[in-house]
């Protein structure tokens, strides 16, 4: 028996884990298989579509969308089509479909600057925005799924926009990640803060249905729990059509003809279209709507077919089997296929024979399967077709049509359609219903890729409701208007009003909440939503869905109304921005406190609307009155004697609600009072509004211990019935007032009863003494209506019972901060002695109202009848705080409270909208109003190619493309064409229907040509004829100069020619000249502005009246904004147009802001002119522009009689721009209308100069080169580098008082004769990047005799010269200039059929070279030489395939063994042609702390193997010999001293080799685009920096064309370097003089500039003085992003504008030269908004009489002391000084420390639980801007405070002690948190800060939840093992080049911080801690760092406690800074693990 049971156990056992088995086998192949939900779409696709509704009315109808080419893309329309398919660089169609404001992108809503959004792809742009509309379709809100598995999948096939040449510098380093495909899933996944893949899918016209097919894997798997799944495709160029052009694959008129007989081609389309979907079962249980079903996917491969492009059959039917089986469903199951149907005659019979072999087979009779495309509507949209086509079949299944396919004349002759069931779609269809709908969906990539998806309709109501939860589809809320009504006094449900069908009719509240980024975002929505209120809906639906569905942005408003006309006011107003009674608006806030209401304010009837309306505040309301009702049986209604009677069975409800008439008498006013305010407390309660803080007004206070958990409902209503009984009970008599006065200044007599606001007392006492200060106060006085005098001694008879009362009740600690109104503060309330006192002395409103501001409260509610308190509270609080009564007097109380709700929301509070809107349900509403910007790279104006191939000069101007300097006469000759096209706002201008070119712009070109002549005045100009624009086609322009007369004067004439014609008109002539000597520039005009007396004058008719005269103004020229008339005069303000703003600086004066400065004195002059007849001006005399890029103007007119005036214009800070002595105008009719070199190739070249000596004391280093010749040449040179570089650290270190001149003997050649000692020309190069790093501090001068006379004349000259390089020959001076390359003789050809030998030969730019020798000099044999001996094998394959032979040689050139080897294996049938030496390394650092051993490293592979290049070589016939140098070599580099010492030893060596008759060029490369071994180490910030400094990066097809130039030219180095040459406001480099023009001073279109802005803002009036200060601060914000000022509001916080701690820097750094003072690096940070930073500099300026010249101020001595050691390497005593000196710093002790504390700065702020505190390091550069990006990136999401440590100011005092430094600290966390969960966040050393906080609060009770360490080190890691030789180093250097390259201010006062905080820190140790811990490691290593191989000591940051970790990309500072995006996110990965172990 026993083994019987043991068998049966087990096969019962075995049996139960079969079938565990089989449930699990059965779930997983469940989920595997499941199908997936879409719940949300959105697209935008040609004909105007921007919704899926769109797209389904445009199919529905039968439109079609195919338009002509747009032309707002910069498409040269005219010269592109071309109906020969054969013709070049054409298409033969000009029609598509294209997206309407494919330029326009909302970029501040996703934080994006607008520089950036110029740099980004519009598809990606257009990504953003429909994925933020597909969750908003789905009534998601995407801020609610920051963090989680929602991945994004996004189709993108091609990207052609910002590419080629002409493109913005200032661009560069933005553009690569801008139109990186990559980066367009991984935005949206950045933007939306998701964690789930994102992926961007590139296989061609099936991109996005390969997505889908991805989403559906990765739902299915678990992957993620949400997806997006689309595609987008824009055309930024034509090139697509002119590519299919050419394989005549386009139909000739734009349109797909899918499967017709009629089919020529396909059409090119653009669209965008995002799916949302997730996982069936969670759509259902989740609640959300679902649209469709996603039945089955597959995706298979063409696989080796006709042809890589040609579509394959039995592939298409494969896709479609698999489908249908993943769906598990037959062929006959599905009606409908959208086809991929393109049109094309090849693909469409193959596309169709698939489908009837697959779908068309087994079909019942009358069945058929239905075949669509939409392409035939819109064209095809490639990446977007598939999406596309799958939104078309779900709108095709919600509304039962099949719709029809267009252009079908007959279907396709070479299709057999009786093969099989399928027929085409030539009409409409029903949907046949009773069946489920299902159709397919095909897209078929280009690249072979296939894609076919089934689409089903959803379930049906009853399945879906039986999968959700009880409370309705998805948990949704019902309705509002379903709440019941109550009746006061009933205790049931009398009525209900209509359910959910009832819509305005029912007049039911409803808050209908909208918010946007940014003001004009909140108005735009509001506008939307109004015209969606127009429609029959449902206000309660709406409300609910608007509440629950959508994101909470940062502008906010509530509309509240109960009809719809209220509420389409309300919205209207909202978007007017005008006020309204139905609307409330604001941002969030901080705290939320609730004021209780006291005596005096209560009404009969207070409550009964939401009584009768809201059934949560009745039955609370109730509740409190049944207790009260206890207490009060049997009292006296009325005073017992006057009544003498009892009115037992009243009940407070009836007093409160006017039945009984007693609400008066004490006893009941409190206690009714009291029942409201409990009821509205439990109202907003039900809602989930809880407040932070509570306090109350006298009897009010009651109400608020109790919501405050101090007393239970029972106790609280006994102690408020005995408190107002007692009351009640004393004999009457007495008096209270109201007056206007101070605490202090109470007469005698009388008593204070309330505070109520600083200078609002009520008093009380007797009637006699309150009615003597009435009747003598001289200031307002109020008798109040009392029965007694409260809070005076008359009530001391009640205190003796009460205090009984009070001790029979028990207290308990308030859950809730109860503010008290007794002492002003939080006090203990919890003994009876308060309430006693409560009841005698006065109330404290105002000291509470002071405290809850101090805590921080910025909305109060006030729970009471009436806004009694909200009225008081204003006068003791600051300007923008929010006040709301929940109850007004007179108005709707559901109106009131509700209103108070919706402060209650946009102050922040989440809101329980289910308990709000119980029985509603959502519904679809519009979606975001973005508000767009146009942002469009145009291409370049210009098509003429490359000027200088033509032998002439890039103008450098808008309107001229060229410039030439006659040869055989004194004139130049500029020239350029102008169109419609290119120029497109010129359209703007029109007179009497004719497009002209202002005569303002003939006035610009004229003085064009001024400028390269050098005459800055136009004496006369007359417009001889106007210049007329055709519609269509060009004009040609020519802008000449003649010769000078004897004055002088040049003449300028301005000719122009017809495009296709061959006669010139002249336009103009005139003279230039230059002003009288010495003439001034006008001043004083524009200092007070407008002048006094000036009368304004109404612009508002302007345009429309000129309009009507014939002077027809567009948007580009529409520049008036103000205007005044100040006697005669004419005063205006001007402004260009948004979109011209760009241009403005390019021009001299914008034509069109220089012709609207006359628009007011034009529309004046209109009634002068005859009918039919308009003034143009048509001479101008004295014309002078004093700056050049205005882009607003102030402008004053002088008439001179009806035809000629004066103009002068001045920028926004009053400096001069132009004036115009005389402007004549003349009545015309509508009938009289009728280069050189290569531009980026330049040559060095000796230029003598003056030479002026000086006899200044200097020092001097002298370098002859004989001090080493006896050791061979790299020795020597490395001697004499090391030499040199000792010699400078010396002078560095000492006093600074005299100058260094280096002089150096035969270092450069000055001629091609003489040949340079290659053992000192790097010194040349060495000195020059000392030079960059001590501007003006260093002199360098190379000389031929070196006798001490000539040494002494050559420093002298050195040094008066002004030149900081120069070279003494034959007693002159020469120095150094860069001039355009000259031409050469073509030099000599290579011989294909010999070798070409590479050094460097694996890197990026040697792989580029080697592919352009083969492919245009044929060379067929290459030696790549390099020390990996490794080429990418599609290149080798590539070359290979071209014929090439290539040879990997492992070998390092500076090895001369090696090299010998390498060429001795160079067969001598292909000798050795060419060498071309690309080898290089680099190793900065900046002179002070650059090493021997870093100078020698980059000297290898740069000078010793050239040097043995050239020994090994010079007996080979070389046709080339090519040096691949640097521009550092020539120009110095900051920090590349030892890189260019090599490039100088390059330069030198190829003069050296010309000297022997050798071939040799040395190219001085400037910056390439594409990073390369020696450029890969620079961020994007480093190029924009470069770009700012003039060095553009070259492309490398740029590259490549320069490099075969300057192999024609004869010349040893030359210098190809992208370099804007555009005039600059400083002046230019010494070795740029001859490149750039003079300078002009540039129009300041800020407010104010300058270190005079104090005295500017002095001449104004005081309310001026603000306004002026706020534009200046707002103008050089926008300057920093890149935005544009007029969006930027004075309370927009710059972490929302995109500030980060390096372009926080760079605005201080503005600042500082705008207002002249020295600001603290944390400026940005502790007034965190353009208005508060400009009260604060307006502070600054007040208190500074002068101007503190911040580029002068010196750093101070220790900073010179301190960078002197560091320079020396001697590190730790640099840190020793610096320590030292700290104790001549006061200090403070622990006592003390509060009065030194700094105020937290609030980064960001959001719901998540857990607040972040950080602490930034403690070096003398730290602060809080360090933690920007980091802040900046958490916003929306969690509060994050940083803390600041002082010391930075020099006032700051420092604390004595680490335990009063830690406690300061820890106090001010403590503070900050209060009962909050939070983590304390530290880096670098600031983590030991942050460690020491963490470990006291946790010792005193209130622990952190975690820490962060972000690459900390412990204090004692300078002194540990493995650490000790390079970590102060590596970090002090670290910091010192920080300094130097982002100009970072360091002073005395920050280093002595630092060494201050190091002291005391010193012995610092960490103690244990509960708190778990992450150290965040960064990756790289700082400079300098060094590595153990074995890795056994490990060089990152550790901790000596136990911690986690988290290794992220970036160095010790980066970390913060560019990579700040990796660290948040492993930092947000740590935090969520930590909440979720702790549930």
């Amino acid at each position: 028996m026993a083994d019987d049971d043991k068998l049966r156990d087990y096969l019962k056992r075995a049996i139960t884990d079969v079938q565990s088995l089989r449930a699990r086998l059965h779930e997983v192949e469940s989920a595997r298989r499941e199908p997936v939900a879409i719940v949300g779409m959105s697209c935008r696709f040609p004909g105007g579509v921007a919704s899926p509704e769109d797209l389904w009315d445009l199919v529905a109808a039968g439109r079609d969308a195919v338009t002509p080419f747009p032309a707002d893309r910069g498409w040269d329309l005219d010269a592109l089509y071309d109906p020969d398919p054969d013709n070049p660089g054409t298409s033969y169609t000009r029609h598509g479909g294209f997206l309407a404001d494919v330029a326009g992108f909302d970029a501040e809503f996703f934080g994006i600057s607008p520089r950036e959004a110029l740099a980004t792809d519009p598809q990606h742009r257009l990504l953003l925005e429909t994925a933020w509309e597909a969750f908003e379709r789905a009534g998601i809100d995407p801020e609610a799924l920051r963090g989680s598995r929602t991945a994004v999948f996004a189709g993108l096939a091609g990207g052609d926009y910002g590419v080629g040449p002409g493109l913005p510098v200032e661009l560069e380093g933005q553009l690569g990640i801008g139109t990186l495909r990559s980066v367009a899933s991984g935005r949206i996944a950045y933007s939306f803060g998701f964690e789930g893949p994102a992926v961007t899918v590139d296989t061609a016209c099936s991109s996005s249905l390969v997505a889908l097919h991805l989403a559906a894997q990765s739902l299915r798997s678990g992957e993620s729990d949400l997806a997006l799944a689309g595609g987008v495709s824009v055309m930024a160029t034509p090139q697509g059509f002119v590519e299919f052009s050419r394989q005549r694959g386009l139909s000739a008129d734009g349109r797909c003809k899918a499967f017709a007989r009629a089919a020529d081609g396909t059409g090119w389309a653009e669209g965008v279209g995002f799916l949302l979907v997730e996982r069936l079962s969670d759509a259902l249980r989740l609640g959300h709507e679902v649209l469709a079903v996603v039945r089955g996917t597959a995706v298979n491969q063409d696989g080796t077919s006709n042809g890589l492009t040609a579509p394959n059959g039995p592939s298409q039917q494969r896709v479609i089997q698999q489908a249908l089986a993943a769906a598990r469903l037959s062929a006959s199951d599905v009606d409908l296929v959208e086809a991929h149907g393109t049109g094309t005659s090849l693909g469409d019979p193959i596309e169709a024979q698939a489908i009837i072999a697959t779908y068309g087979q087994g079909r019942d009779a009358g069945r058929p399967l239905w075949l669509g495309s939409l392409k035939s509507n819109i064209g095809h949209a490639q990446a977007a077709a598939g999406v596309g086509g799958v939104i078309k079949v779900v709108q095709a299944i919600r509304y039962g049509l099949l719709p029809r396919t267009l252009h079908v004349d007959e279907p396709s002759p070479y299709v057999d359609w009786s093969a099989g069931s399928v027929r085409l779609l030539t009409e409409a269809r029903e949907w046949r219903s009773g069946a489920t709908r299902r159709a397919g969906v095909s897209a078929f990539g280009v690249s072979g890729t296939n894609a076919h998806v089934i689409i089903e309709e959803p379930p049906s109501p009853e399945a879906a409701a039986g999968s959700t939860n009880a409370s309705g589809v998805g948990g949704a809320p019902a309705r509002l208007a379903a709440r019941p009504q109550r009746v006061a006094g009933g205790s049931g449900v009398d009525a209900a009003l209509p359910g959910s069908a009832s819509r305005w009719s029912a007049g039911v509240l409803a808050p209908w909440v909208v918010s946007g980024r940014g003001l004009a975002g909140l108005r735009g929505q509001a506008a939307r939503l109004a015209e969606f209120a127009a429609a029959d809906l449902n206000p309660v639906d709406v409300a609910y869905s608007l509440a629950s569905g959508r994101a909470v942005l940062d502008e906010r408003a509530v509309v509240v109304a109960a009809e719809r006309g209220e509420l389409l006011a309300g919205l209207r107003s909202l978007a007017a921005g005008e006020p309204s009674g139905q609307v409330v608006s604001g941002r969030a806030g901080r705290a939320l406190a609730y004021l209780f209401t006291g005596q005096g304010s209560q009404r009969e009837g207070m409550g009964r609307e939401l009584y009768e309306r809201f059934p949560v505040f009745a039955e609370a309301f109730d509740q409190a009155v049944k207790e009260l009702d206890a207490h009060l049986s049997g009292h006296s209604g009325r005073d017992a004697v006057s009544a003498g009677a009892e009115l037992s069975g009243v009940s407070v409800r009836d007093v409160v609600f006017g039945s009984a008439g007693l609400l008066d008498q004490t006893v009941y006013t409190q206690s009714g009072l009291f029942a409201l305010q409990v009821g509205l407390f439990r109202l907003l309660e039900s809602w989930g509004i809880f407040p932070d803080f509570v306090a109350g007004h006298s009897i009010g206070e009651l109400a608020a211990a109790h919501v405050a958990g101090v007393w239970s409902l029972a106790d609280a209503a006994k102690v408020v019935a005995a408190r107002g009984r007692l009351m009640q009970a004393l004999p009457s008599g007495g008096a209270m007032a109201a007056i206007e006065a101070s605490e202090d200044e109470v007469p005698q007599g009388v008593e204070i009863a309330a505070i109520n606001g600083p200078s609002s007392l009520v008093i009380t006492g007797d009637e006699d003494a309150v009615e003597a200060v009435v009747s003598s106060w001289r200031r307002r006085t109020r008798r109040l209506t009392v029965s007694h005098a409260f809070h005076s001694a008359r009530m001391e008879p009640m205190l003796g019972e009460f205090r009984q009362i009070l001790e029979s009740v028990t207290f308990s600690e308030p859950s809730i901060p109860l503010v008290s109104t007794l002492t002003g503060q939080i006090t203990s309330v919890t003994h009876p002695d308060y309430w006693v006192r409560q009841v005698r002395e006065p109330v404290r409103f105002a000291d509470a109202i002071t405290a809850l501001d101090s805590a921080g409260v910025t909305t109060f509610l006030e729970l009471g009848p009436d806004g009694v308190l909200s009225g008081m509270a204003r006068e003791s609080l600051p300007e923008g705080r929010v006040l709301a009564p929940l109850l007004r007097k007179d108005r709707p109380e559901e109106a009131t409270a509700l209103l108070a709700l919706g402060h209650a929301h946009i102050h922040g509070r989440p809101i329980n909208w289910n308990a709000v809107f119980p029985q509603a349900r959502k519904v679809d509403l519009p979606t975001y109003a973005f508000q767009h910007s146009r942002y469009w790279l145009q291409p370049p104006t210009q098509h003429l190619g490359d000027p200088a191939a033509l032998g002439l000069t890039a103008a450098g101007h808008p309107l001229l493309g060229a410039a030439a300097v006659l040869a055989d006469a004194d004139g130049v000759l500029l020239s350029g064409r102008i169109s419609l096209r290119t120029h497109p706002w010129l359209a703007d201008h029109a007179v009497m229907g004719t497009v002209i070119v202002p005569g303002t712009a003939l006035l610009e070109l004229a003085a064009r040509a001024g400028d390269e002549t050098g005459l800055d005045t136009l004496d006369e100009l007359v417009i001889e004829t106007p210049l007329v624009l055709p519609g269509q086609g060009s004009v040609d322009v020519q802008v000449a100069t003649g010769t000078p007369d004897d004055s002088g004067r040049r003449p300028v004439t301005i000719h122009s020619r017809q495009e296709g014609t061959t006669e010139w008109t002249r336009n103009a002539a005139g003279f230039l000249t230059r002003p009288p000597e010495g003439a001034p520039e006008p001043s004083g005009q524009f200092e007070t502005w407008p002048p006094e007396g000036a009368i304004p004058v109404q612009i508002d008719d302007v345009y429309p009246t000129l309009a009507a005269a014939g002077l027809t103004y567009g948007p580009a020229f529409q520049g008036l904004r103000t205007a005044w008339r100040a006697g005669d005069e004419f005063l205006a303000e001007v402004e260009l147009a948004e979109p011209e703003h760009a241009d403005a600086a390019r021009f001299g004066i914008h034509p069109a802001l220089l012709d609207a400065a006359l628009h007011i004195a034009a529309h004046h002059g209109l009634r002068d002119s005859p009918p039919g007849q308009n003034r143009l001006p048509f001479s101008y005399g004295g014309v002078r522009l004093h700056a050049s890029g205005a882009a607003a103007l102030r402008v004053r007119l002088t008439p001179r009689g009806t035809e000629e005036l004066s103009l002068h214009a001045a920028d926004a800070a009053g400096t001069p721009v132009v004036s115009v002595a005389s402007l004549r105008a003349r009545l015309v009719t509508a009938d009289r209308l009728r280069p050189a070199a290569h531009d980026a190739l330049f040559q060095p070249v000796w230029t003598e100069v003056e030479a002026t000596t000086a006899a200044e004391p200097a020092h001097v280093v002298q370098v002859t080169g004989a001090e080493f010749r006896d050791l061979e040449p790299g020795a020597a040179v490395r001697a004499h580098l090391d030499r040199v570089l000792d010699r400078v650290r010396e002078w560095l270190a000492g006093d600074g008082s005299s100058r260094l001149v280096v002089v150096t003997r035969y270092a450069v050649a000055t001629t091609p004769e003489e040949s340079p000692n290659l053992l000192v020309a790097p010194i040349w190069g060495l000195i020059r990047s000392a030079q960059a790093e001590h501007p003006g501090r260093i002199a360098l001068v190379d000389v031929a005799a070196s006798g001490p006379d000539a040494v002494r004349w050559a420093v002298a000259a050195a040094l008066g010269s002004g030149e900081p390089q120069l070279a003494v020959r034959d007693g002159k001076a020469l120095a150094p200039r860069l001039t355009r390359a000259a031409a050469g003789d073509g030099g000599r050809d290579w011989n294909p059929e010999g070798t070409v030998l590479i050094t460097g030969g694996t890197g990026a730019l040697a792989g580029e070279l080697a592919r352009h020798l083969a492919t245009t000099r044929g060379v067929r044999h290459l030696v790549l030489l390099g020390r990996r001996g490794s080429l990418a094998p599609a290149l080798t394959a590539e070359l290979t395939a071209l014929g090439t032979r290539v040879t990997m040689a492992a070998a390092d050139a500076a090895d001369r063994a090696a090299l010998a080897a390498v060429l001795a294996a160079i067969p001598q049938k292909h000798p050795l042609t060419a060498v071309v030496h690309a080898s290089a390394v680099v190793d900065d650092g900046l002179i002070e702390s650059l090493t021997p051993e870093q100078v020698s490293r980059v000297l290898r592979p740069k000078m010793d193997a050239a040097w043995a290049l050239h020994e090994l070589t010079r007996d080979h016939d070389l046709a080339a010999f090519v040096l691949y140098s640097s521009a550092a070599g020539l120009l110095g580099g900051p920090g590349q001293g030892g890189y260019a010492a090599a490039n100088a030893f390059l330069d030198a060596l190829a003069a050296h080799r010309r000297a022997l008759g050798l071939p040799g060029v040395s190219l001085a490369w400037g910056l390439w685009e594409r990073p390369t071994g020696v450029t890969a180490h620079l961020t994007g910030a480093d190029r924009a920096r470069a770009a700012r400094a003039g060095l553009g990066a070259l492309t490398t097809e740029e590259g490549l064309a320069l490099f075969d130039a300057a192999l024609q030219l004869d010349q040893p180095v030359l210098v190809p370097a992208r370099l804007d040459l555009r005039p600059r406001d400083e002046p230019p480099p010494a070795l740029l003089r001859t490149l750039i023009r003079p300078v002009r001073r540039s129009a300041r279109t800020r407010a104010e500039t300058g270190p005079v802005l104090a005295h500017r803002l002095a001449r104004l009036p005081g309310e001026r003085r603000e306004e002026a200060a706020l534009a200046a601060v707002t103008a050089e914000v926008a300057a920093v992003l890149g935005a544009n000022a007029a969006t930027i509001a004075p309370d927009r916080p710059f972490n929302d504008l995109g500030l980060d701690s390096l372009t926080a820097v760079e605005l201080r750094n503005r600042l500082d030269t705008v207002t002249g003072l020295r600001l603290p690096a944390t400026v940005t940070f502790d007034h965190g908004t353009t208005g508060a930073l400009t009260a604060y500099l307006l502070t600054r300026l007040a208190t500074a009489p002068e101007p503190e010249l911040a580029e002068t101020v010196p750093q101070g001595p220790l900073a010179d002391l301190y960078r002197r050691l560091c320079a020396k390497g001697e590190y730790a005593a640099a840190a020793e000084l610096i320590g030292v000196a700290s104790r001549l710093r006061s200090s403070f002790t622990a006592g003390q420390a509060r009065e030194h504390t700094l105020d937290p700065i609030r980064l960001a702020e959001g719901p998540a639980p857990i607040a972040l505190i950080c602490f930034p390091a403690v070096s003398a550069i730290s602060g809080p801007h360090e933690y920007a990006r980091f802040g900046h990136a958490l916003t929306g999401e969690r509060d994050v405070h940083v803390v600041p440590s002082p010391g930075y100011d020099p006032e700051d005092l420092l604390p004595d002690s680490e335990e009063t430094f830690v406690q300061m600290h820890a106090d001010t966390v403590a503070r900050l948190v209060g009962d909050r969960l939070y983590m304390i966040v530290g880096r670098s050393m600031g983590g030991c800060v942050a460690h020491s906080v963490a470990a006291e609060l946790e010792n005193r009770g209130v622990p952190a939840a975690g820490l962060v360490l972000i690459d900390s080190y412990p204090i004692e890691s300078a002194s540990l093992e493995g650490m000790r030789d390079w970590w102060l180093k590596a970090m002090l250097t670290g910091m010192l080049e920080r300094i130097e390259r982002y100009r970072m201010v360091w002073s005395d006062a920050s280093l002595t911080t630092m060494g201050g905080y190091g002291r005391i820190l010193a012995g610092w140790q960490p103690k244990p801690i509960d708190a778990p811990t992450l150290v965040v490691r960064a990756d790289q290593p700082l400079r300098g760092t060094i590595v153990d191989p074995t890795g056994r000591l490990d060089w990152r940051a550790f901790w000596p406690l136990p911690h986690e970790t988290a290794d992220v990309p970036g160095d010790h500072f980066t970390v913060l800074e560019e990579h700040s995006g990796t660290t948040v996110a492993a930092v947000r990965r740590w935090i969520e693990s930590i909440e979720k172990r702790s549930t």
